[in-house]
């Protein structure tokens, strides 16, 4: 999977130009964060609940065993591909051809 994270930069810091079209990208992939969440961190680890448009929400592996009564987490690409997508600005040709390849 492709896995990406964007580390701090100082111009992060400085006051958004809202007045701009783009802001500063940050966050990184749900593949990332499953993995840094699930199997890189110390206990207690964490697995994936839901994912909604760019956010993923995460449940602590005890307190999923007890509200869902398992731990076990979701495929992440299962939650990706049935997520809604939101584009802006990105015509519906390109878009299928950047989710489908052709």
């Amino acid at each position: 999977p492709f896995e990406f994270a964007i580390e701090h930069d100082v111009a992060w810091d400085a006051p958004h130009d809202l007045r701009l079209p783009h802001q500063m990208s940050h966050g990184c992939s749900l593949s990332y964060a499953v993995r840094m969440l699930t199997r890189s961190l110390e206990p207690p680890r964490y697995v994936l609940f839901h994912v909604a448009k760019t956010d993923a929400l995460f449940l602590r592996e005890d307190v999923a065993q007890r509200l869902l009564g398992s731990a076990e987490a979701p495929d992440e690409f299962e939650c990706y591909q049935s997520n809604l997508i939101e584009a802006h600005g990105v015509g519906a040709t390109r878009l299928r051809r950047w989710f489908l390849g052709g």
